[in-house]
């Protein structure tokens, strides 16, 4: 089921698909990743690459890129579960969800810092308007 999941992504970006993309769109950790990637190798479903250093990348190296053989494009032609397709997508609405969790995060952050704002404005009306009580 993961190993589909892994090769779906790959088919789905083009053929090719890093680390990252990998991660994002399955949800794999590293150890899960690494596994996927030998294993994969092995059955002659993908070749392995790094990323060419002139493409921007996080981290200190350039991360690993799969690359669909034909075996591998034949096996995703002829059809992948399912499972795998329900996979991916629910590992896109987990991301959409932790975006929008991220959202909120920040309109409550500006909130709070609006209702300080106001509460600061008012004190000064208030002092204000003790000043101008006091002066007539």
């Amino acid at each position: 089921m993961k190993s589909q999941a892994f090769l779906r992504v790959v088919y789905a970006d083009g053929g090719r698909a890093d680390t990252t993309q990998i991660r994002k769109k399955t949800g794999m950790d590293q150890g899960e990743r690494d596994y996927r990637f030998g294993k994969l190798e092995g059955h002659g479903l993908i070749d392995i690459e790094k990323m060419d250093e002139n493409e921007p990348f996080d981290g200190p190296n350039p991360p690993k890129v799969a690359v669909l053989t034909p075996a591998g494009e034949r096996h995703v032609d002829e059809g992948l579960s399912d499972a795998a397709d329900e996979l991916i997508a629910e590992h896109e609405q987990d991301d959409r969800v932790d975006e929008l969790e991220e959202r909120v995060d920040m309109l409550e952050t500006q909130v709070r810092d609006l209702r300080d704002d106001v509460d600061t404005l008012e004190e000064w009306r208030d002092r204000l308007g003790r000043l101008l009580m006091e002066g007539d």
